[in-house]
């Protein structure tokens, strides 16, 4: 099935480096998966911290996998496959096959990718960064490297779901099992839904952000190193200060929440962590 076209969109303006585009995917989301551990909880009433482990680990499977049948793990796959055909903005396969430049390089032309630097083709350029093709007709080249072509859109596809692991891990077994557990501790200590609740989202929402904030951080740095971006980490620093600032301060409001600090430092510990959202919002 094939993957929600608003999802990939997403995706595409993160690989360009849209950080407002990876803020807006999780504000998007996160909604409801904050509340999935609270949710079982409620429903089912589990006795035990093991048993509040099992069902929200039920909870994550069940999620996982209709999210992937319902098209939200190919649109990784999907990505993945574009840029096979046509990298970061152009790449050989674009060109040649596209443009046509293959076979049709008469002098040496070079191609701007902004961030990501600069690509030289020369004359005979597939001979060069193909040396096997060195002597073949120009058809039989042209197949060679068509046939290439779709052999890496497919292993894309492969290569597109490994990399939403991490972020599926996170977001629909890690998540959901740690909210359970919250949830079913904070329930049988105050006893009452409703003070258990205000206890959940004190600690949950920033707990959520920032397993999800930081799984983000860490697949765009590699995304970024992976790219061959000119000065990656500086460009990876200005997009996501304001994530590593809020992450940091998120951190301590939860440590405040569970330690039972006064509630003036535990509301200026959430301003803290939320102000870094709104302004990169601005």
């Amino acid at each position: 099935m094939s993957a929600s076209p608003d999802f990939a969109e997403f995706l595409r303006r993160i690989r360009s480096g849209d950080a407002q585009a990876a803020e807006e995917l999780v504000r998007r989301y996160e909604s409801a998966i904050r509340q999935a551990g609270l949710a079982v909880v409620l429903l089912a009433r589990p006795r035990t911290p093991a048993a509040d482990l099992s069902h929200g680990l039920a909870a994550g499977l069940v999620a996982a996998y209709v999210s992937s049948l319902l098209g939200g793990v190919w649109a990784f796959a999907g990505v993945e496959v574009e840029g096979t055909f046509y990298g970061f903005r152009e790449n050989e396969n674009s060109l040649a096959f596209k443009w046509n430049w293959l076979h049709r390089v008469d002098e040496t032309r070079v191609l701007d990718l902004g961030e990501f630097g600069q690509e030289v083709y020369e004359p005979d350029w597939q001979e060069k960064r193909y040396p096997d093709l060195k002597g073949l007709p120009a058809q039989d080249q042209r197949r060679i490297l068509y046939d290439k072509m779709a052999c890496d859109a497919v292993i894309g596809v492969q290569t597109g779901l490994l990399k939403a692991l991490p972020l599926y891990f996170t977001a629909l077994l890690l998540l959901p099992a740690l909210q359970a557990l919250a949830a079913g501790h904070l329930l049988r200590r105050y006893q009452r839904p409703w003070p258990a609740t205000v206890a959940y989202a004190e600690r949950i929402i920033p707990l959520g952000l920032t397993l999800i904030w930081s799984v983000a951080l860490v697949w765009a740095a590699f995304w970024y190193r992976a790219t061959g971006a000119l000065d990656w980490f500086a460009t990876m620093q200005r997009m996501g200060w304001r994530m590593e600032v809020a992450i940091a301060a998120a951190v301590v409001a939860q440590v405040a929440a569970w330690r039972g600090w006064y509630w003036p430092l535990r509301l200026l510990l959430h301003a803290a962590w939320i102000a870094p959202v709104v302004s990169a919002r601005m």
